[in-house]
């Protein structure tokens, strides 16, 4: 009878190990024969690598953003507190200029180092006064005459005042009676050197002056009459119209006549 012999360990009919791993089929085999699938590492794999990447380099850079966000917040911040800076200096500058305005008005609000002006003149904080010099908007003048014959004189009544809160001072010789006929002067006050009129006047809210000026009705060259024909008598003012003005200093004032120089 022949021999059979057994076939070895590497023959087909060898039965597997019981816990013997197979390679390369993905799965692996635990001790109760059961087939688990392996899990696949994500580190290791292209996938897992591209992910991790794409989160680090999709993170956004806020920083810009907060720049520019806190720079626009300071902007209207300042922009506010300007606003409200100018609104409240408004209101005080505006409050402030009419406590001064009616202080002017009553006298109730005065800087006592600064010179005050009273009826007598202004006062300084070493209670000295001084009197200004008057001038023609601080003068009120009113002037009365009226027509004459020829050869007779004109006078012109006076009436001067001042319309200031303050007392001043001036001088009667200013005060001048100017007689014109077209473009002609007759006669000019103010070219005559001045006498007694030349003694000061002292004018005050309370107190006026009088006075009076007068024209010889005949023709002056300067303070002296003409004689024209050489005869020794002075020419006289012929019939006509004739302007009558009177003047402080150069200044015309509202004081103007016209008159009949009659026959």
């Amino acid at each position: 009878m022949p021999n059979s012999s057994r076939p070895s360990g590497s023959s087909q009919g060898e039965r597997p190990r019981r816990g013997a791993t197979r390679s390369g089929s993905g799965t692996s085999t635990s001790a109760s024969g059961r087939a688990r699938p392996r899990q696949a590492s994500l580190a290791g794999s292209p996938s897992g690598i591209r992910r991790q990447a794409g989160r680090r380099k999709g993170r956004p850079n806020l920083w810009p953003r907060r720049i520019i966000t806190g720079t626009g917040l300071l902007l209207v911040v300042g922009l506010i507190l300007w606003a409200v800076f100018n609104a409240v200096a408004w209101v005080f500058s505006d409050s402030d200029e009419s406590v001064v305005q009616s202080g002017a008005q009553s006298g109730a609000v005065e800087d006592s180092d600064s010179p005050r002006m009273t009826a007598d003149g202004i006062l300084y904080p070493n209670d000295a006064v001084r009197i200004p010099e008057c001038t023609s908007e601080m003068l009120a003048l009113n002037s009365t005459t009226g027509s004459i014959h020829v050869g007779q004189a004109l006078t012109a009544s006076l009436s001067v005042a001042t319309q200031a809160n303050t007392a001043c001072s001036t001088r009667a010789d200013l005060f001048g009676l100017v007689i014109t006929s077209g473009d002609e002067v007759y006669y000019d006050s103010r070219q005559c050197e001045g006498g007694e009129g030349s003694a000061p006047l002292l004018l005050s809210p309370t107190a006026s002056w009088t006075g009076e000026l007068t024209w010889d009705g005949r023709r002056h060259r300067g303070c002296a009459p003409v004689d024209s024909d050489g005869d020794g008598a002075t020419d006289l003012a012929q019939p006509g119209t004739y302007k009558v003005r009177v003047m402080y200093g150069d200044q015309n004032t509202s004081s103007e006549h016209v008159i009949e120089v009659l026959p």
